[in-house]
Order: C-alpha cells, then sequence, then structure tokens
C-alpha cells in the first residue's frame, strides 16, 4: 500500500512538472509578442519593439496606439501625447484612442483638454457610458456641478441600478443646495448597495447640517456596523451624541475616538463638555464630583494641546469655580477673555479712532480710542492721542491736562519729539487753568 501512494505522488509531480513547462514555453512565446510584453507590462521592451516598427512605418495606427500605451505603462505621458494624436489624426473614428488621449491629458493634469476630448467621444458615440462618466467626475472635480448634474440625470435614466451614479448626482445636488434631493438620491445609493459605509456618512452628515440629529445618528450607527474603525463616522458619532445631550454615550464614543488614535484638543475639550454637563446635572454629590474631577483633567489635556481655545480657557476656570478654587477659577476666566480679545483688536480700535479723528468725528474718535485702551491699557500712546483731541475741543482745559500729564507719567521710552510737545502743552494748560482759577 505505501508502495503505491508513492509511486501516485511521483505520477503527481511529474504531471505538475509537464504542466509548468508547457505554461512557461506558452508565457515565453507570449512574451516574444507586443502584446505579451504589454500584458506583463514589461513596458520598456515593448517599446523597442514598436519603435523600430514605426521607423519603418509610421502610418500603422495600431503600432502607434501600442507605443502610446508603452508610454503611459512608464509614466511617460508627455512622450504618449503626439502619439496618441497622430493615431487620431490618421483614425478619427477610433474611440479607443480618443479615450486613452483624454485618459492621457487627464494624467498630464490638463483636464481642460481632457474634458473636450471625452467631449467629442460622447458626440460620435452617444451611448459611451465610460466618456460620459469620466467627464461627469471632470466636471465634478473643477466644480462645474450643473453640467456633471445632467450628466448623472441622463447616466441614472440608462441605469437605474446603479448605485455610483446615484451617488454621483446626489453630491452634484448637495453642491447646487438641492440637499432634499441629495438626500434622497444617497438613500437611493444606499439601498442599491447597503454595504457602502461611505454612502452612510454622507446621508449622516446632510442630517447633521440640516439639524435632524435623530436620523443623523441613524445612519451614523448603520456606517459604524459596517466600518467601526471610520474615524470620521466614528467623529460624527460623537458630535450627533453631543448634540442629542446624550452625554454618557458622547462619552463612550469619545473615548473610542482615543483609542483610535484621535487625542487632538477637540477630542479632549468636548470630553470635558460633557462630564461637566453630567457634572451638573447629577444629584448624587459624590457622581458630580468624580464628573467635575474628570472633565478638569479633559480640558486639561485640550488646553495643554491648545492653549489658544478660549472655550477651553472657559471651562476650565467654571471647573475651578464649581471645585471652589477661585483663585484658579479667576486666571482662566481672566484667560479667557484675553482670549476671546486678542492683541490686534486694540490696533483696530486706534486705526478706528485716527479715521474718525482725521474726518472730524471727535466723539467717535474718543470712544474709540477708549475702546482700545480697555483691551490693552499697556499702549500708553493712546493716551496720548486722547490727551491731542480733548485738548482741541474741550472747553475744560483740565481734561487735556489730566491726559497729558498721565501719558508722560505711564509711559516708558517716550519718542523725544512727542515728549517734547507733551510737556510744552502741560505748561501751557498749567498757565491757562491758572488765569481761569482753576489751580489752586
Amino acid at each position: 500500500g505505501k508502495d503505491m501512494q508513492v509511486k501516485q505522488i511521483r505520477t503527481i509531480c511529474f504531471s505538475i512538472l509537464i504542466w509548468h513547462g508547457f505554461l512557461f514555453a506558452q508565457n515565453k512565446d507570449d512574451f516574444g509578442t507586443v502584446d505579451g510584453l504589454l500584458i506583463a507590462r514589461r513596458y520598456q521592451d515593448a517599446a523597442n519593439i514598436l519603435e523600430n516598427e514605426i521607423k519603418m512605418d509610421s502610418t500603422n495606427v495600431d503600432v502607434l496606439y501600442k507605443l502610446a500605451l508603452a508610454y503611459q505603462g512608464m509614466y511617460r505621458f508627455s512622450k504618449a501625447s503626439p502619439i496618441l494624436i497622430e493615431a487620431s489624426r490618421l483614425n478619427s473614428n477610433n474611440i479607443e484612442i480618443l479615450i486613452t488621449l483624454a485618459q492621457n491629458y487627464k494624467q498630464l493634469g490638463n483636464d481642460r483638454l481632457a474634458a473636450s476630448v471625452y467631449a467629442e467621444v460622447i458626440e460620435k458615440d452617444p451611448g459611451n457610458e465610460y466618456a460620459s462618466n469620466e467627464l461627469g467626475k471632470l466636471l465634478i472635480e473643477n466644480q462645474n456641478y450643473q453640467p456633471a448634474e445632467e450628466i448623472y440625470t441622463e447616466l441614472i435614466e440608462k441605469d437605474t441600478t446603479n448605485s455610483y451614479y446615484c451617488k454621483q448626482l446626489a453630491f452634484c445636488r448637495y453642491k447646487l443646495e438641492k440637499t432634499d434631493e441629495a438626500i434622497k438620491l444617497y438613500q437611493q445609493a444606499s439601498r442599491l448597495n447597503p454595504y457602502d459605509s461611505g454612502t452612510m456618512l454622507k446621508i449622516a452628515q446632510l442630517y447633521f447640517k440640516t439639524e435632524q440629529y435623530d436620523s443623523s445618528f441613524r445612519y451614523v450607527k448603520r456606517g459604524i456596523e459596517l466600518n467601526s474603525s471610520d474615524l470620521i463616522l466614528n467623529k460624527l458619532g460623537a458630535e450627533v451624541l453631543f448634540k442629542l445631550r446624550k452625554y454618557s454615550a458622547c462619552i463612550t464614543q469619545l473615548n473610542a475616538l482615543l483609542m483610535m488614535g484621535d487625542s487632538t484638543a477637540a477630542v479632549y475639550q468636548k470630553l470635558g463638555f460633557c462630564s461637566f454637563y453630567l457634572h451638573q446635572m447629577e444629584l448624587d454629590s459624590f457622581k458630580s464630583a468624580q464628573f467635575l474631577l474628570e472633565a478638569n483633567t479633559a480640558l486639561h489635556n485640550s488646553y495643554r494641546l491648545d492653549s489658544k481655545d478660549p472655550l477651553t480657557a472657559l471651562y476650565l476656570g467654571l471647573c475651578y469655580k464649581d471645585a471652589e478654587d477661585y483663585e484658579t477659577a479667576v486666571y482662566y476666566l481672566n484667560e479667557t477673555l484675553d482670549l476671546i480679545y486678542p492683541d490686534y483688536i486694540t490696533e483696530v480700535y486706534t486705526h478706528l479712532g485716527a479715521a474718525y479723528e482725521l474726518n472730524g468725528q471727535f466723539t467717535d474718535a474718543i470712544k474709540s480710542y477708549k475702546k482700545a485702551l480697555s483691551y490693552d491699557s499697556s499702549k500708553k500712546i493712546i493716551l496720548f492721542q486722547l490727551a491731542t483731541i480733548y485738548d482741541r475741543i474741550y472747553s475744560d482745559r483740565m481734561v487735556p491736562l489730566i491726559y497729558y500729564k498721565k501719558f508722560i507719567r505711564e509711559s516708558d521710552d517716550i519718542d523725544e519729539k512727542i515728549e517734547n510737545y507733551a510737556e510744552s502743552r502741560i505748561e501751557k494748560l498749567i498757565e491757562e487753568n491758572h488765569f481761569k482759577g482753576n489751580l489752586h
């Protein structure tokens, strides 16, 4: 029995070797032809043969076309273009050559020429779905949604079961602000292909945009069931749950994002918000304190990653206030104000004040200068600007005197000309007020 088994194994092995040899010989023969070389992706070898053939006959359309394919295979699209143009000139009705030329233009980054060639294909072959779809894709890429919508409407009329066409048309309708129609088309695409989590995401996003959060979450859930590791779906899930005020569920979703590696400031911030709201809602003092601690930790993580977000600073201030650490609460609430009113806002009000002053609108100029000072009291030059306006328009000569003195007293590194002018005006105003009996 054992000898018999050995003989059978030897026979099988011998048969395999013979079959292998036959395939090898067949492949070797195929590689000797240009078509075989192109199929095997041996583009340089194919190009060498074809270039020699072109030297003998430069009008052979088949050879020109295959040489262009070989160049395309080597990403030499610039060399392929003139060859395809020549092949198309020699046989202007060859649709395959035109499509390959359009593809070549696309690879070269010339969408305009690619689109014009696809349009030519459609004109010569109105039923060519490939050319129509490729033209539609190009139009969408270049934000020409209206003509793209027309193309995909026609394609769907020809093939009502094509989920891809539904998605493309849905996207066009969304971009053309036809949101309800877009949702219906995405839903149709989902029915045709219930395994596409990307379609679920699109529907969920549109429902979220229109503030239909329950519907949005329904599709988010279906999408996550299909693709639990999709980061965008999971992020949208957290946003929807937050909008629905389902804070406990939102925390679970946010922790899932952290596990996926999305440890951004925004995730920690939202985690802090949820815990803070649960702290406020919780009647059990122990649980409430636990939520407050978790909020504080999450918000500090967010603040460490992005210390410029005023909302993070605000909620940290609220956490410390509720924890009765009022000194730290004051620090973060002041930090919030600094973040809400950035440095450049002082410059804006200063320039606005100057513009009002030059336009003779002195009351508005004074308001703007004072607003600028309220945002940044270190800009002492604003005191000088206020003093000069009061000096010009106020009958009460004590007011400009007070501002000139305050400017001199509080400023460092004053420009010499400005300082001399301010001091000379102080002397004059003291003299004026002396004769009016304002000074004692």
